[in-house]
């Protein structure tokens, strides 16, 4: 089993001999992904509130109540910190119409949809096969199955952050070949690419987290560089990390056969 290093090297190399396709591939998802982003902050009313929290008039607000806050702290009068507590200056979040929560589900989905896509995208490239842009988008036949095991995959996650946070990191670390399995298992089922998962990250999870763990400065980098400008680092950074866990499947799975061991979810 490689290293977390030995990973990264093998999918730098591999990004560096197929730049030109792999960062055309980049900017094609990322911008459509953007994009999916953009319109969903607008029909789910996100874009309106924070524009109305960033207002000149509502910070000068915000700034006087911390103001007053901090007196009221300082000077010890319950009485003052209640009613400011009461009053503050955070706008409500907007009411949104049926047909704009009914938008954000659908534009939300297609982002999960075209996210596991682009894994498997990646799945592709390390198996040796040509693989385009197109091939980042899943067909409708895909992105139904990756919904719906999206949708076990979180109820699952869910019910593990809801009794410790423990439990649930170690749950989405069992599922997170799951889409690797379902491209590399077309006749499988939900259920059963989340067994195979799991049967697969057995002992491997704490290698997982470690390849995740070596790419936490390069995060740090690209959320400093997208406050200020566009994703632009996101479309090197995410085929490189997306590469290095496709590599750690192929090594788990180097032939594309997987065992018949069955285990619960």
């Amino acid at each position: 089993m490689r290293s977390a290093y030995e990973l990264r090297y093998a999918a730098r190399l591999h990004l560096a001999e197929n730049f030109g396709r792999i960062i055309l591939s980049s900017i094609v998802v990322t911008l459509v992904l953007f994009s999916l982003s953009m319109l969903s902050n607008r029909t789910s009313g996100l874009y309106d509130w924070v524009n109305e929290l960033s207002s000149p008039a509502r910070v000068e607000k915000m700034n006087v109540w911390m103001d007053e806050y901090r007196a009221a702290v300082m000077a010890g009068d319950d009485a003052a910190i209640e009613a400011l507590a009461k009053s503050k200056p955070i706008p409500p979040f907007p009411s949104v119409p049926a047909m704009g929560i009914v938008l954000t589900v659908l534009l939300e989905l297609a982002s999960a949809a075209i996210s596991a896509g682009y894994s498997g995208y990646f799945l592709k490239r390390v198996r040796g096969r040509d693989a385009g842009v197109r091939d980042a988008f899943p067909s409708f036949r895909n992105a139904v199955r990756i919904l719906i095991i999206n949708l076990f995959v979180s109820i699952a996650v869910g019910l593990g952050f809801i009794l410790f946070i423990v439990p649930g990191i170690i749950l989405s670390y069992r599922y997170r070949l799951v889409y690797y399995v379902m491209f590399d298992n077309p006749q499988m089922g939900p259920v059963a690419c989340m067994r195979e998962s799991g049967r697969l990250m057995r002992g491997n999870k704490l290698r997982l987290f470690s390849l995740d763990l070596s790419f936490i400065g390069w995060k740090i980098l690209s959320a400093v560089v997208s406050a200020f400008l566009p994703p632009v680092l996101d479309i090197w950074l995410t085929p490189y990390i997306e590469l290095s866990r496709a590599y750690f499947y192929l090594d788990l799975v180097p032939s594309g056969a997987f065992g018949r061991e069955d285990d619960q979810i």
